[in-house]
C-alpha cells in the first residue's frame, strides 16, 4: 500500500518523462481513494469484539457437587444447553459481521486495482 502510495504521488506531481492525462488523474485518485477505503476497513475488522460468555461463578456451580445430586438435574442441562447456545449465536453473529466487512474491503480493493488499471490504460494510450 505504501509502494502504491508513493507511486500515486510521483504519477500525479509528473515529471518530463510522464504527464498524465486528465482522465487518468481523476482514475488514479478514485483508485487511491478506493484502497484505502480498503485499507480502513480492513483494519476495523482487526478490532476485537464483544463475544457473549458464561460468567465463572456460573462455571464453578456446574462442577458444584450439590448441582449434580439435585433431583433436577435435567433442568440443569437444559440451563447448559441454552448458555452454550447462546455462546455459540453470538460468536456466530459477531463472526459475520467481521466476515461482511472483509468481503466489503476485499471488494473495495478490487476496484482499487482495476480503477488503477484503467488509469493506467489511459496514460499509455494517452502518450
Amino acid at each position: 500500500m505504501v509502494t502504491l502510495v508513493f507511486g500515486f504521488t510521483a504519477a500525479v506531481n509528473g515529471s518530463a518523462a510522464l504527464r498524465l492525462p486528465d482522465s487518468a488523474r481523476l482514475e488514479l485518485f478514485v483508485a487511491l481513494f478506493l484502497l484505502l477505503a480498503a485499507v480502513v476497513v480492513a483494519v476495523i475488522v482487526g478490532f476485537p469484539v464483544t463475544y457473549l460468555e458464561v460468567e465463572k461463578e456460573g462455571l464453578e456451580k456446574l462442577i458444584d457437587e450439590a448441582e449434580w445430586t439435585n433431583p433436577e438435574v435435567i433442568e440443569a442441562r437444559r440451563r447448559t444447553a441454552q448458555a452454550a447456545t447462546g455462546i455459540i449465536i453470538n460468536a456466530r453473529k459477531a463472526n459475520g459481521v467481521k466476515a461482511n466487512l472483509l468481503t466489503g474491503a476485499l471488494a473495495l480493493e478490487v476496484l482499487g486495482i482495476v480503477t488503477l488499471a484503467l488509469g493506467a490504460m489511459a496514460t499509455l494510450l494517452g502518450q
